[in-house]
């Protein structure tokens, strides 16, 4: 487990699974109305393609250069190409 982030990116928990020079297999946790961004100390990294499944509530999927927003709710997926840039945020109020 590891928690990346801080103040002004938001704060995540990932549980890693896998992670070779393949594939990583993160499971991601955000609290109820929980984001994360990026800030200078915590850049994001979109140097792959990236699958999110949510497991649980509302993720709320936006891309700040583009202004493209996709929710996706529990039993769903999502898939970016490698350099998209994106933000996240858990749109539930409860989990």
């Amino acid at each position: 487990m590891h928690l990346w982030g801080d103040e002004e990116a938001g704060f995540v928990g990932d549980r890693i699974y896998l992670s070779t020079n393949q594939i990583h297999l993160i499971e991601l946790t955000l609290p109820p109305r929980g984001r994360f961004t990026h800030s200078d100390e915590n850049r994001t990294v979109f140097a792959a393609d990236e699958v999110y499944h949510v497991v649980e509530g509302e993720l709320l999927l936006t891309n700040p250069e583009t202004g493209e927003a996709e929710l996706i709710s529990a039993g769903e997926s999502l898939f970016f190409r490698r350099d998209t840039w994106h933000h996240g945020v858990n749109r539930s109020p409860d989990r």
